[in-house]
């Protein structure tokens, strides 16, 4: 076993002034981080909301060429990825405030609430990547398969 603890050994309870160090040293880049990640956000709702009107815009004017759909669809997914971004950088925020917390007193709690953050960040961040390769991998599929029907079209 080594390395691993199971749940019936003891567990020290002990956090000591290195691991806060270490952590607190991380504060201000997952805060930062976890910034961008709300600024990202704005900007893509912003863009999303700026294409759904141009989209609303061209469809108004130009009917006959399938108007603005395809940009209103974009700003679709633009929003759809900003709520998706909101979740990774509202982990983060929380975790570098626990690590706040831990400086301040009752290290144990804050640990254990910046742990659960983290795990909370690393979880999704891992469903979603599952998630967007399953798509690419349809995504290649549908394009070799639109490509060979292209093909034999001709």
């Amino acid at each position: 076993m080594g390395a691993f603890v199971t749940q019936t050994e003891q567990v020290s309870h002990a956090i000591t002034p290195r691991m806060i160090d270490c952590l607190r040293q991380t504060k201000p880049w997952v805060r930062f981080l976890s910034i961008l990640g709300f600024i990202g956000v704005v900007f893509m709702l912003v863009a999303g909301l700026v294409m759904i009107a141009v989209g609303a815009v061209g469809a108004r004017f130009a009917r006959e060429f399938g108007g603005g759909v395809g940009a209103a669809l974009l700003g679709l997914l633009y929003i759809l990825m900003a709520v998706l971004y909101v979740f990774p950088s509202v982990f983060l925020f929380r975790y570098a405030s626990a690590i706040a917390r831990m400086t301040l007193g009752h290290p144990a709690e804050a640990m254990e609430t910046a742990l659960a953050a983290q795990k909370s960040f690393w979880k999704f961040v891992g469903v979603l990547m599952m998630v967007m390769l399953g798509l690419y991998a349809v995504i290649l599929v549908v394009v070799i398969a639109v490509a060979v029907v292209g093909a034999l079209a001709r």
